[in-house]
C-alpha cells in the first residue's frame, strides 16, 4: 500500500568520458581544463514503504489513509531512471605523486521521468589519479671520444 508520508532518497551513478585540452604548468602542477559527457541512472529508495506518491491532489485522512485524486505519480522502491550529464571543469594533476583534484559544473537531465524531462545544474569535485604513459626526459646524447693523431 502506498504511503503519502514516506520519505525517500535516490542513488545517482554514471560513467563519464572527458576530453582534456590545453595543459599548463602552474606551481609544478599540471593544470588542464576539460569537457565531459556521461550517462547513468537514478534509483529510488523509499523508506518505510514499498512506494510513495510524489505528486498527487489527494487527501490524507487522520488514520493515515491516503486517497489520490486527479493526476498522481506513484514512485516505487527501486524505480530507476536514465540520466545524462554534460559539462566541463578543470583538473590539477600530480599534486601529490599521481593524485590530483578536479572541479566541474555539469548539467544533468532525466529524459523520461514519468513522461517529463527534468534538468538541473550540479557542482562536483573529486580526486583524480594519473596513470599510464609518463613524460620522460630525453636521453642525454652520447659523447664520442675524439682521437688525437
Amino acid at each position: 500500500m502506498p504511503d503519502a508520508g514516506s520519505s525517500g532518497c535516490g542513488f545517482l551513478y554514471d560513467v563519464n568520458g572527458s576530453w582534456n585540452f590545453g595543459q599548463r604548468q602552474f606551481f609544478n602542477t599540471r593544470i588542464s581544463p576539460y569537457l565531459t559527457i556521461g550517462a547513468g541512472g537514478l534509483t529510488a529508495e523509499i523508506k518505510d514503504a514499498a512506494s510513495t506518491y510524489i505528486r498527487s491532489d489527494g487527501v490524507k485522512f487522520a488514520d493515515g489513509t491516503f486517497v489520490p485524486s486527479g493526476r498522481s505519480i506513484l514512485l516505487n522502491d527501486g524505480d530507476t531512471f536514465l540520466t545524462v550529464n554534460y559539462g566541463g571543469g578543470i583538473k590539477a594533476m600530480n599534486l601529490w605523486g599521481p593524485m590530483g583534484l578536479r572541479a566541474d559544473i555539469k548539467g544533468r537531465t532525466l529524459p523520461n521521468f514519468f513522461g517529463q524531462t527534468l534538468t538541473w545544474p550540479e557542482l562536483t569535485g573529486g580526486v583524480t589519479f594519473t596513470w599510464g604513459r609518463t613524460r620522460r626526459k630525453p636521453p642525454v646524447p652520447a659523447v664520442r671520444p675524439t682521437m688525437n693523431r
